[in-house]
């Protein structure tokens, strides 16, 4: 079954997180020069400690996703790190539909700096109708024609997280 199906700017996935059946959808939140910012809206039957542990496994498998950048004497270094969560939960006791969620969601994420490690982030908000997964990334890793095959391996990591993905593409390979 094709897990990700691209139309425009917005993107369509089925998942397996609980129905099998549940069509969510991301957009592209915001664009600056040194950082892009993804909105996934994912059911609110997803279990975050899964979901945590899907992430790690995404990045544990993308070596983009972990390294880092450094220029010196017209040189540019590439560093490799070992991954350490950057996941952050925040809580909010309010509905989505009673905030102003665009404006919520701008004032919450981070600024991530090309020349400092991570060049990226997650954080995962839980309202009382919905879960959004913010995932706000450097364009030097990671780009919008990266976001199918990300998406499709944390619904693979997810779904079958003692499963290897050895079949499933790397986003350099794209």
């Amino acid at each position: 079954t094709e897990l990700v199906k691209f139309l425009g700017r917005r993107a369509f996935f089925m998942n397996c997180f609980n129905d099998g059946s549940v069509i969510q959808d991301y957009y592209f939140f915001q664009k600056h020069d040194f950082q892009h910012t993804y909105l996934i809206q994912l059911p609110q039957s997803v279990a975050v400690e899964d979901l945590m542990y899907a992430l790690i496994q995404v990045v544990h498998h993308q070596p983009m996703l972990r390294t880092s950048y450094t220029s010196a004497h017209e040189h540019i270094t590439y560093c490799e790190h070992q991954f350490s969560p950057f996941i952050e939960v925040i809580d909010n006791d309010v509905a989505t539909t009673d905030i102003d969620l665009n404006q919520y969601v701008a004032s919450q994420i981070p600024t991530i700096s090309p020349t400092e490690y991570p060049l990226f982030q997650f954080i995962i908000f839980r309202f009382t109708d919905a879960i959004q997964l913010c995932f706000t990334v450097s364009p030097i890793i990671f780009d919008a024609i990266s976001m199918p095959s990300f998406l499709k391996q944390l619904n693979h990591c997810y779904c079958f997280p003692f499963q290897s993905m050895s079949m499933t593409s790397d986003f350099t390979q794209m």
